[in-house]
């Protein structure tokens, strides 16, 4: 099945969850949240089945408080969202869907990278030195990679690291087309000679970015 879906297009947290990891966001539904009662309950009680879904599902990824925040963290950000919605029911949809489309994706993005800190530290407090120390510039780029030592040691140069944003960039712009249905036909339209071209750029990039070690799979560990 298709499991990844451009899910940093999302415009919610909860099209996010439809277009993240869906199998396994299917399974928690089938499984956890439709045999508690769903949304076929009161709206109190399904606030307590979102919740009980997400923090299962951090705990699935391992018995530790930081996947367990990190679940926890996308319960309370859906339930705020619900909320949310219902209070917003009688106002113009029109002029809210056209005006937080960009912001609700900026947004998404912000709050689900923010629980990724807490997913991928090694424990509470690297989280909490990583949180502290985001918008501290004092020291420049190299700092801005010093945080993200706390979990693993990055060891690149600043020209690396604006490589590394440089091609996020085109991916992301990629994404973009393909989130438009678009990027299917971009490489059929162009002529064979920049086509293959294109082809070889991207495998250029792609050694020049591997690294020379053999870190295990993040889903190993769990």
């Amino acid at each position: 099945m298709q499991n990844f879906r451009q899910p940093y297009f999302s415009r919610s947290i909860r099209e996010f969850w439809r277009r993240w990891h869906i199998s396994l966001s299917t399974w928690f539904r089938d499984y956890l949240y439709f045999p508690l009662g769903g949304n076929r309950v009161s709206i109190p009680r399904n606030y307590i089945n979102l919740l009980i879904v997400f923090v299962a599902s951090g705990l699935w990824h391992g018995a530790n408080w930081t996947f367990l925040i990190w679940g926890m963290l996308h319960g309370l950000y859906i339930v705020v969202e619900a909320i949310i919605e219902k209070r917003l029911e009688h106002q113009n949809s029109q002029f809210i869907g056209k005006s937080w489309h960009w912001v609700g994706i900026l947004l998404t993005f912000g709050l689900v990278t923010f629980a990724w800190i807490f997913f991928r530290a090694n424990s509470i407090s690297d989280a909490f030195y990583i949180i502290a120390h985001l918008f501290d510039l004092s020291n420049g780029m190299a700092h801005i990679a010093a945080p993200f030592n706390a979990i693993a040691p990055l060891a690149i140069g600043e020209i690396d690291l604006v490589m590394a944003c440089f091609t996020i960039l085109i991916l992301i712009i990629y994404d973009g087309l393909a989130n438009r249905a678009v990027s299917r036909s971009i490489p059929i339209s162009i002529t064979r000679p920049w086509r293959w071209l294109l082809y070889y750029a991207a495998v250029f990039l792609i050694l020049y970015s591997a690294s020379t070690s053999q870190p295990a799979f993040i889903y190993f560990q769990f």
